[in-house]
């Protein structure tokens, strides 16, 4: 249904809406209908904090905010991630200019290394493709105040003097370690609580993962397995197991039943793994478990980082600190 457009001097292209009928794609595969996004658009961030949102997708989101700018900080706007956000920015520019882009275009606009570049998109009056002609400069003008907040926020939460925001302990560990994106916030959040501390200088110096099969799954964390879902799918790789089974064996390894779990898991994992019942639980699953037992959900930390940033601005924009 969509055509390959190639960005001039990029062999590899983008994918992009060609037909005219296609312009709201977006909005064809969002959860929720097109007028009741439209309504909730004409409300303020305020007015809508007591909704609930739960039912709202990403393209959900992404559809919201370019029709009111402001709930890119409305607080359930979490799940949108930074590269999102900017190209949701860049989507606003032109849709200013009666221009529509796709998020997949934005998205690789957003990280342009040529001065410019020829793309195809939508003339918003006449639903018409039209080629335009994309430049390098234009696009870090529009990301600069993006760039700006974030650096504002980090840098005044790595400070040390973040009280009222973080927690006395958590404040200095950001400070000893500093913080400069909203995922490493999110992971100190989730090293923080449940804890262990200990996790801080591994996950700040990238020391190996102790579960060495699972080294791969734990980079995205700096080689610490943080979260749930990282430890279901170790465990998956360590046993066989299905997505199903590594909940519960997640879930149930620091409950009442948690002895026969091991023993289960140890069968299982020194038939994969095709050695001994020492050795699968000296090499896996020792370690599996130290990372099982202090796993965080994503989720959560996700939208608490988020919270945390918010607040953080919120108290820079008081004591009007420009950047």
């Amino acid at each position: 249904m969509s055509k390959k457009i190639i960005f001039k001097g990029n062999p590899d292209g983008c994918y992009l809406p060609f037909e005219p009928e296609l312009l709201q794609l977006d909005l064809q595969e969002s959860s929720e209908e097109p007028n009741k996004i439209e309504q909730i658009a004409k409300l303020s961030v305020k007015e809508t904090k007591d909704f609930c949102f739960d039912s709202f997708t990403e393209s959900d989101w992404i559809e919201l905010c370019l029709m009111n700018s402001s709930f890119l900080y409305h607080p359930e706007s979490f799940l949108l991630d930074d590269e999102t956000r900017q190209a949701i920015l860049l989507m606003q520019y032109y849709n200013k200019k009666n221009i529509r882009i796709g998020i997949a275009c934005a998205k690789q606009l957003c990280k342009l290394k040529l001065p410019t570049c020829d793309i195809v998109c939508f003339d918003i009056a006449t639903a018409l493709p039209v080629k335009i002609t994309v430049i390098k400069q234009d696009v870090e003008n529009i990301l600069e105040p993006f760039y700006k907040e974030r650096k504002a926020v980090f840098d005044f939460l790595s400070t040390g003097d973040a009280q009222g925001i973080l927690p006395e302990v958590f404040q200095k560990e950001v400070a000893e370690l500093g913080v400069s994106t909203l995922k490493e916030l999110q992971d100190f959040l989730a090293i923080y609580r449940p804890g262990p501390l200990q996790y801080f200088p591994d996950y700040k110096n990238n020391t190996p993962c102790k579960l060495g099969i699972a080294r791969d799954i734990a980079e995205e964390t700096h080689c610490v397995l943080l979260y749930h879902d990282q430890c279901e799918l170790a465990l998956q790789r360590l046993t066989g197991c299905t997505p199903e089974e590594a909940e519960f064996f997640r879930r149930d390894n620091s409950g009442k039943r948690k002895g026969e779990s091991k023993q289960q898991l140890l069968y299982k994992i020194a038939k994969h793994q095709n050695v001994s019942n020492i050795a699968a639980d000296l090499d896996f699953y020792t370690p599996w478990g130290y990372y099982a037992r202090y796993s965080a959900p994503r989720k959560h930390f996700h939208k608490q980082a988020f919270l945390i940033y918010l607040r953080t601005l919120n108290k820079l924009n008081e004591s009007k600190q420009n950047f």
